[in-house]
Formats: structure tokens, C-alpha cells, sequence
């Protein structure tokens, strides 16, 4: 029997089964800096659209501080906007407290926090997008933490706006409500930017223990030699959810559980967990494509004569 508990996720290896356990009160790790922006130096503004939600507050914050205290970070502008009513002040009370909760307290980061605005705004409405982008600097990077069904919306309106030069989208999930609605929100971002201008994310990927999740993988030579069919016999992915709605309500009664956690976050684990060895960091995107649905590297196909091991993803609530 082997385990190891990292960053509130427990891997066990006994008896030939691999389960990986997520319990839901670890930090995110820095989302934003995952990517690298080839198309501009740095980021000037971060734009946060739906800066008053949960997601914004519990995870896309405290994640920002996180790269800002890092030797990664940098001095940028960050204006929240949103559609509830908040002053600057209160709006920078509440990254200083997200920031402190994700364990920032350096200069940076609170240089960051007392510069940064809050803007109300309908983001469906050109006129207000393009009050937004004119209170930014530099190049901005504008973060979609938003309902799908706004998104789109808020797309279609951003066609009718002059955008900056080297604007990049930062697109949360779930990404459109279903294959119909996202196929026509791609058509409309190719439209408006150039295809490495735009990333589809999400934030539960920026999590460390799912990051881990690849070097366990490919860089540990204890698991790597191992990782197949012949020595796993099944793979349990488990997320202990602690948390309620947490003023999630509206958001959740057309979405689910289903496609909040399952759909995206969970089959994206999956996707890690299944795929074929990237051939270098830029093509994972294709791995996770070809991974669970249609494994074709030799030590991931199951065992001769057999289907591929059951992987049964579970979610709990406490």
C-alpha cells in the first residue's frame, strides 16, 4: 500500500487500484500565468467580468495574489466589473480579503489591491464594455467569470466594440449551455481575435494537486512504469463537496451539478488521468482530446480481449 496526501488530495495505490481523492478546501493555484501571451510582453489590466460572484471571490482572486507574491508576478491593473451595485472601496475591500485568504501579503499584491476599481456595468451592452475597456492600460486581459448564457451575450456585444490592440479573452467554463451554443460562440471569437488571443479555462485545472497530476505521471519513475492497464485495475476519482450554494442559486438552477462539476471539472481529471504522454506542453490540449474516448498509446489500451478498465468518477456532498 502506498499513499500520499498533497494539497487536500489523497492518491492511494493499493492492490492494483489507483484512486485519486479531491476534498473541496484546497486553494486554487494561479490560474492566469498557466498560459503564456506570446502576442504582447505583458498584461496591463486584468479585466474581471462577474467580479461579484463566488467564482471571483473564492478562487480567481486569491489565485491572483498567489501569482502577484510569486516571482512570476508583476504590477498590473486589475478593474472588477459587475452588475450589482459596489464602490471602489468596497470592491478593493474584498481583493485585499481574497488575497489574504489565498495567503498574499506582499508589497506587490497589495499595491495591486489599493489601485484597483470597480466598474458596474451590463456587460451585454456595447456602451458599457467600451466604458470598461477605456478605464484600462496596456494590454488587457479580459476574464469571463460569467453564465454561459451571459457570455454569449456579452460575445456578441464585444463584436460591436473597437477592442485594444493584443485584447486576450480568458473564457470560464462551462463554455456555451450546449454543442450547439459553443460551436457558435467559437464562430463569433474567431471573428473578433486571432485563436492564441483566446483560452478556454478552467480554474479547477489551476488547482496544484491536478497539476501534480502530470509529473506523477510522466516524471515519477516509480508510477510511470506502471501506469497502464496491466498493473491498475480501476481508477476512482472522488470529490468530497463541502460547500453549499454559496449564493449560487440562480447559476446552479439551470446549470447543475452535473455540468458544474462533472462535465467540466471531473472529465477533465479523467482526461489527465487517461491521456496519452504529450509529446511537448503545447499539444496537451490534443492529448486530452484523444485521451479517455479514444486511448491509442499501447500502455493506456486495455488489457487483449478485455474493455477498458470502468473509471468511475464520484461526487459526495457532506
Amino acid at each position: 500500500m502506498i499513499e500520499a496526501v498533497c494539497d487536500g488530495v489523497q492518491v492511494v495505490v493499493v492492490k492494483e487500484v489507483f484512486c485519486i481523492s479531491q476534498v473541496a478546501t484546497s486553494p486554487v493555484s494561479p490560474v492566469l500565468p498557466r498560459y503564456r501571451v506570446r502576442m504582447a510582453d505583458r498584461i496591463g489590466t486584468l479585466v474581471i467580468f462577474g467580479a461579484g460572484g463566488d467564482l471571483s471571490k473564492r478562487l480567481l482572486l486569491p489565485g491572483l495574489g498567489q501569482l502577484l507574491s510569486s516571482s512570476r508576478g508583476y504590477d498590473l491593473r486589475l478593474i472588477g466589473v459587475g452588475s450589482d451595485p459596489m464602490t471602489s472601496a468596497q470592491w478593493r475591500s474584498r481583493v485585499v480579503e481574497s488575497f489574504a485568504a489565498g495567503g498574499s501579503e506582499s508589497a506587490r499584491s497589495a499595491r495591486v489591491a489599493n489601485n484597483s476599481i470597480y466598474l458596474q456595468a451590463d456587460v451585454t451592452k456595447p456602451a458599457d464594455l467600451a466604458r470598461v475597456l477605456a478605464a484600462a492600460t496596456g494590454t488587457p486581459a479580459l476574464y469571463f467569470a460569467l453564465p454561459p448564457n451571459v457570455t454569449i451575450l456579452s460575445i456578441a456585444a464585444l463584436g460591436k466594440v473597437r477592442l485594444p490592440k493584443n485584447t486576450v479573452l480568458g473564457m470560464e467554463k462551462p463554455f456555451g449551455t450546449d454543442l450547439r451554443s459553443a460551436q457558435a460562440l467559437n464562430r463569433r471569437l474567431v471573428r473578433l481575435l486571432p485563436e492564441n488571443h483566446i483560452h478556454r479555462v478552467d480554474h479547477f485545472l489551476g488547482k496544484s494537486t491536478v497539476l501534480n497530476l502530470l509529473g506523477l505521471r510522466f516524471t515519477n519513475r516509480l508510477f510511470e512504469q506502471v501506469w497502464s492497464a496491466e498493473h491498475i485495475e480501476r481508477v476512482d476519482i472522488v470529490f468530497d463537496e463541502t460547500l453549499g450554494l454559496e449564493g449560487r442559486a440562480g447559476y446552479y438552477d439551470k446549470a447543475g451539478a452535473l455540468v458544474d462539476m462533472i462535465q467540466s471539472h471531473l472529465l477533465l481529471v479523467m482526461a489527465l488521468t487517461a491521456m496519452e504522454p504529450p509529446v511537448e506542453s503545447g499539444r496537451r490540449r490534443s492529448a486530452r482530446i484523444n485521451g479517455p474516448g479514444t486511448p491509442r498509446h499501447p500502455r493506456l489500451e486495455g488489457r487483449p480481449g478485455s474493455q477498458q478498465p470502468p473509471c468511475p468518477i464520484h461526487r459526495r456532498h457532506n
